[in-house]
């Protein structure tokens, strides 16, 4: 602490006495000399009154740096501000991540669980080409215990409490081939043989309308 020195210092650059100094203080000029050699300190009121005086801060006074508090303060709240923002900038990512992870799981699994039948439920129909042969495949879903008209022999089936479908296959040459397939005793369970019959067109090539 350079207290004593400043007062001094002050004191000189005012061109004043320490008996002048003494009497505007009203204090002694044993008191002057103990503040300037250090060997006594003024009090608080003391320290203002003398700041006041003299027209300094009371820090320029004790000969504490401002400009090096400041600056203190300015690098510990810059390395603040960088945390907050390196803390923040983790948590964006870790929820942008999360919410990638989940579209990404919500695609899967809405493809590998799609229902290939939906828009078509219980009727619909395929193509099959390539260069050795060429396919259409009509597939209609037959309730259980229900009547369906077979073409081949003109005339009303009767059906036990299975589902089936009928399905017509018709070939390049314009010949075709009909024939029915137990698909399930409920109808979901014919709904997920349609999906699953469907999606065998589609893996190989098919195209279905």
């Amino acid at each position: 602490m350079n207290l004593g020195k400043n007062i001094a210092n002050l004191r000189k650059e005012a061109k004043l006495s320490q008996e002048e100094l003494a009497e505007i203080l009203n204090v002694s000029r044993q008191t002057i000399s103990n503040w300037e050699l250090s060997e006594t300190f003024p009090s608080s009121s003391q320290l203002l009154e003398i700041s006041a005086y003299f027209k300094v801060t009371p820090n320029e006074l004790l000969g504490i740096d401002n400009t090096c508090y400041v600056i203190d303060k300015i690098n510990k709240t810059e390395k603040l501000v960088k945390k907050q923002i390196k803390f923040t900038k983790i948590i964006f990512i870790t929820i942008y991540i999360l919410i990638m992870f989940a579209l990404i799981g919500y695609i899967i699994y809405t493809f590998t669980n799609k229902d290939f039948t939906r828009s078509y439920q219980g009727d619909f129909y395929c193509e099959i080409k390539n260069d050795k042969v060429y396919k259409g495949i009509n597939v209609s879903l037959i309730p259980g215990g229900g009547k369906n008209y077979n073409w081949n022999t003109n005339e009303m089936v009767e059906h036990d409490n299975i589902y089936k479908v009928l399905v017509t296959e018709y070939k390049q040459n314009g010949e075709s081939d009909e024939y029915y397939l137990s698909v399930g005793y409920s109808y979901k369970e014919a709904i997920d043989s349609l999906n699953y019959l469907k999606k065998t067109i589609l893996d190989n090539g098919g195209i279905c309308h």
